[in-house]
């Protein structure tokens, strides 16, 4: 009895399978990291909008040292919220900055301190919430 069609047929198939398994795995993987690319692009927005709105606020309290902040600020289709600007009593005093903003589900918080006369930056750092 002759079996090499029969060896011949059993490595097709085995070939083929692993092929599939293959092709499919990387497919998936190219399909899961399209969906990082995205977070990390709403992410991008996100905190660039967030940092345009901490120095919007740096800019309105160098134009009026009273500006307390509490805005929503556009900027083309996102947007971006600059909290209520709190006092530091100590010395020298300071200010802190509060900015966020939202895209999507990519959400950026930035924390920001300055110096309350000179405006000098003392921190600047994103923070998971406030």
């Amino acid at each position: 009895m002759n079996n090499n069609g029969y060896i011949a047929l059993t490595s097709v198939i085995l070939i083929s399978a692993l092929t599939i398994t293959i092709v499919l795995a990387v497919s998936w993987r190219g399909y899961v990291g399209q969906g990082n690319v995205q977070e990390s692009y709403y992410k991008e927005i996100s905190a660039s909008a967030a940092k345009a709105c901490a120095n919007t606020a740096i800019l309105r309290l160098s134009e009026n040292p009273l500006y307390a902040g509490n805005e929503t600020i556009n900027i083309g289709q996102d947007s971006c919220t600059i909290l209520p600007i709190e006092d530091i009593i100590e010395i020298p005093p300071k200010k802190a900055i509060k900015a966020t903003s939202t895209v999507l589900e990519a959400v950026t918080n930035l924390y920001v301190v300055i110096e309350n006369i000179t405006l000098s930056l003392v921190s600047w750092e994103e923070v998971e919430s406030f």
